[in-house]
């Protein structure tokens, strides 16, 4: 069992781990490995958190020395119900997690082009749709949209003050949502880089605040 890393073409993929034995002329299917972000990022199962390994790819990646990169297609929308924790992983800017969408599967700057995230079925207090808590995580590529923050109580993105400095944020379109209390489609606590992404239709766009020096690099 293995992760693909990468579509290179046609013909070609990349795994995440190498083979430790050839595989020469062997049949083999492709399927999707989690149907959710938060099966994905929930712990594994065991120790080293292999591919044949039960649970989802959390855990302790700077003792194992691994990255986690959870890959998006676009072949239908994400409703999550409730919102997607990342935390409880032991992570640093070597040995991270992140969340990214397949290239040829990314949006083009414009709603409606790749991978959507609709938060249209987060229930009443269900919280941030994205609530980062671990440090150096990534997310990439996503268009998220319709997060009722009024009644949900939270933001589509919040980064939590004191333990998940080093979020990196890239390439996400957010729109037609609110916010709880004006805290943004994107509030940050912790240190964050923002970079080429869109906000729009949402009465807050990106919102700073914490008791830590919050710096945001774009």
């Amino acid at each position: 069992t293995f992760f693909i890393l990468s579509r290179d073409s046609d013909t070609q993929v990349t795994v995440q781990s190498a083979a430790t034995v050839a595989h020469s002329a062997e049949a083999y299917t492709i399927t999707r490995a989690y149907n959710t972000f938060q099966a994905w990022e929930d712990p594994c199962g065991a120790t080293p958190c292999l591919a044949t390994s039960s649970g989802g790819r959390g855990g302790n990646l700077v003792g194992e020395t691994r990255i986690e990169i959870g890959v998006a297609y676009k072949d239908g929308v994400f409703a999550p119900t409730s919102k997607v924790g990342i935390l409880g992983s032991t992570t640093d800017s070597s040995y991270y997690m992140g969340l990214t969408v397949a290239v040829g599967q990314r949006h083009s700057g414009v709603a409606g082009t790749g991978v959507i995230v609709d938060g249209t079925s987060m229930g009443a207090a269900s919280l941030s749709l994205f609530h980062i808590q671990d440090p150096s995580f990534r997310l990439e590529w996503l268009e998220i949209r319709n997060y009722p923050g009024d009644t949900a109580g939270g933001n589509p993105v919040n980064v939590e003050e004191s333990v998940a400095h080093g979020a990196y944020l890239s390439h996400l379109i957010i729109h037609d949502y609110t916010d709880n209390a004006d805290r943004g489609g994107i509030n940050i606590y912790d240190d964050t880089t923002v970079r080429n992404s869109i906000l729009y239709n949402g009465p807050t766009g990106i919102r700073i605040y914490g008791t830590d020096a919050t710096r945001v690099f774009s």
